[in-house]
């Protein structure tokens, strides 16, 4: 006899349960079957079933059979009206069902639910679970449970892929823009021993945004400076530290409005910053009094960036299967929006050698 009841376990959201993997998620049933679910084509019933689970229970779905879900527990079939679909959206991950035998299961076997030793699997017969500790595949089937020792266990097939990230749309209208103060990168001191007044001049250029060199008469001095920094984050954390290709353009902000460059493609790592490279020129021009000492401090503003996107992210396995799906995101950055030179107050060398009084000799 069917039961209409269901054990009280605790049922986890898919992020706890799949990680990384945010397509695949478990989705309550609301009297329709969601796009891109799960399923098998049973060929023993000739039809096609459907991944369910109720609570931490998984079993199958059939519309012939009413709108619940049917799952094996302590013995019995049994069934639920409340109950969740598997949903693998965009069909972005690659499932695969797994040979298994006396409890044994792949690495990236599905799990109903985080701490609760139950896969989902299936054998000739139809969809039902296997609870490892056991050794067995559980089938629900007209009323009762039936165990075998022979199944195949639902699994994500990770593969060999590469990833990219296309038609990134950012909002522009929702970007955080922060102005920060100025900042000393360098100062600079021009001395000037000579008994008559010099011309010196201060020059800040950069040909690159790691590097800057400060030139001037008598002086060459070079420093690190803070490099241009862009970021992606997206919501998969276990894909930081990934190397991915972009197709994209880049923000600029400065004074407050934000603007894109046209698309580039390039590869970054989620996670890390991309440095972008750069031309920046400041200088000063100056006199310097005889036997004076004038101080120049090089000082840099920069402002910062938060702006969400939306993308498409492209997977393409080696075995030739290809995958996009939506993303959303959130694009940080930090650039240099100016240089310049501030010169302070000359003063007298001390101890310098005294100049010739002016007509002596």
């Amino acid at each position: 006899m069917l039961q209409n009841t269901s054990p009280q376990r605790r049922s986890l959201d898919s992020t706890s349960v799949f990680g990384s993997t945010i397509n695949l998620q478990w989705v309550p049933f609301t009297g329709f079957v969601p796009k891109y679910r799960v399923s098998i084509w049973n060929s023993y019933e000739s039809r096609t079933d459907y991944v369910c689970k109720v609570k931490c229970e998984p079993g199958f779905y059939n519309p012939s059979k009413g709108s619940r879900c049917y799952y094996a527990y302590g013995g019995k079939e049994y069934y639920s009206y409340s109950f969740d679909f598997l949903v693998n959206w965009d069909n972005f991950e690659l499932l695969e069902w797994v040979p298994g035998s006396y409890g044994s299961y792949p690495a990236l076997a599905v799990k109903v639910c985080e701490g609760y030793d139950v896969l989902v699997g299936k054998n000739k017969y139809g969809l039902g679970k296997v609870v490892p500790k056991q050794s067995s595949f559980y089938l629900p089937w007209e009323g009762y449970q039936y165990a075998y020792y022979y199944y195949d266990v639902l699994s994500i097939n990770k593969g060999s892929y590469s990833q990219e990230v296309t038609n990134v749309m950012y909002d522009t209208n929702k970007a955080k823009v922060l102005e920060l103060p100025f900042e000393m990168l360098k100062m600079s001191s021009l001395d000037n021993y000579e008994c008559q007044s010099v011309k010196r001049t201060v020059t800040l250029k950069g040909t690159s945004l790691n590097k800057y060199e400060c030139l001037s008469i008598n002086n060459i001095f070079t420093h690190d400076l803070t490099t241009d920094e862009n970021h992606w984050d997206i919501q998969r954390s276990k894909m930081y530290g990934k190397s991915i290709i972009f197709s994209a353009g880049i923000p600029e902000f400065h004074s407050g409005s934000v603007s894109v460059s046209i698309e580039t493609q390039f590869r970054t790592t989620l996670g890390k910053p991309l440095n972008i490279s750069d031309h920046y020129k400041v200088s000063v021009e100056m006199i310097v009094d005889p036997s004076h000492s004038c101080k120049v401090k090089i000082l840099e503003k920069k402002v910062t960036a938060s702006i969400p996107f939306t993308a498409r992210l492209s997977r393409f396995y080696s075995s030739g299967n290809r995958a996009s799906t939506s993303i959303v995101g959130q694009y940080h950055g930090m650039q240099a929006e100016n240089l310049k030179a501030v010169v302070e107050k000359c003063e007298q060398i001390p101890n310098a050698q005294p100049c010739p009084s002016e007509g002596s000799g």
